[in-house]
């Protein structure tokens, strides 16, 4: 069962039930957090020309 970056109390709670596997969160990935920033980004830059955080 993927908890597609659930926060950690989400996490622990689907790790107690009775699913026979859960993934680790996503959002806890260094990948994911720089994916969801370079696309905040590029939306900042196509609406008003904004200079990127990273």
């Amino acid at each position: 069962m993927p908890p597609h970056g659930s926060t950690p109390p989400l996490h622990d709670r689907m790790t107690a039930s009775d699913a026979d596997q859960v993934s680790p969160p996503l959002g806890a990935h260094d990948a994911v957090a720089c994916l969801v920033l370079r696309r905040y980004d590029e939306a900042r830059l196509r609406l008003s020309g904004a200079v990127p955080v990273a």
